[in-house]
């Protein structure tokens, strides 16, 4: 069963969330908070499955509460949108446009500014290219963490070749061929950083030669 946390700082539209979602079977506890401090203090105490956030909610704040207490699935609602909780523990807007949570990550590889959600992935993305001892300076790396973020969030996982290269090939100005390059460099350089081991580790199994930036994005997909 799920816990779940509502944050909004519009008391009207936290009641109306709480109305919505209090008596539904699929949820364990729901919780709520209208301020930052009262947030930080659940977020310590509960492990949330679900966060529904107000997307009038601008805080920079919330963002790194959320980075240092990792939640599974984080949901922005507007306040004309109604969830329903369903079996597979996301949640569905039943408005106009019914979307689930992988839905909600579309990544506009072109948008000048992150949103709050593409941040927070962004971030789980950095922990775990860390953790592979990848060379976090080097520009492969951000091609490689668009390249997730496009997999991820457009189903593009393999294309890479005809739909995500050469999309950052135009958000960054070069060429197809220098995208994928800079992508294997980055992605052999980690190889080379990590023992067999460290490897096997990580992924599940024994790699004898460096794997492709279609594995990396795949492992790390599952583990965000």
């Amino acid at each position: 069963m799920n816990r779940v946390i509502i944050y909004s700082e519009d008391k009207e539209f936290l009641d109306e969330l709480n109305a919505n979602l209090i008596n539904n079977e699929n949820i364990a506890q729901l919780h709520y908070s209208n301020n930052i401090e009262g947030l930080m203090d659940e977020l310590r105490e509960f492990k949330f499955v679900i966060a529904i956030i107000d997307s009038n909610t601008n805080n920079e704040k919330i963002y790194n509460l959320l980075v240092e207490f990792p939640i599974e699935n984080i949901v922005y609602l507007y306040k004309d949108e109604k969830p329903n909780m369903k079996h597979n523990d996301k949640i569905i807007f039943k408005e106009k446009n019914t979307q689930n949570v992988e839905e909600l990550v579309k990544y506009d590889v072109f948008s000048k500014e992150d949103s709050f959600l593409i941040r927070y992935i962004k971030s789980k993305i950095l922990r775990e290219v860390i953790q592979l001892k990848f060379e976090v300076t080097n520009v492969g790396v951000a091609y490689l963490t668009d390249s997730i973020l496009l997999a991820k969030g457009n189903d593009l996982l393999y294309n890479l070749e005809k739909d995500i290269y050469p999309l950052l090939a135009k958000k960054y100005n070069t060429t197809k061929d220098k995208i994928r390059w800079s992508v294997n460099n980055a992605v052999n350089i980690m190889y080379k950083n990590n023992s067999l081991a460290e490897l096997k580790m990580y992924f599940g199994y024994a790699y004898d030669r460096s794997p492709t930036p279609k594995m990396i994005i795949y492992a790390i997909i599952n583990k965000i």
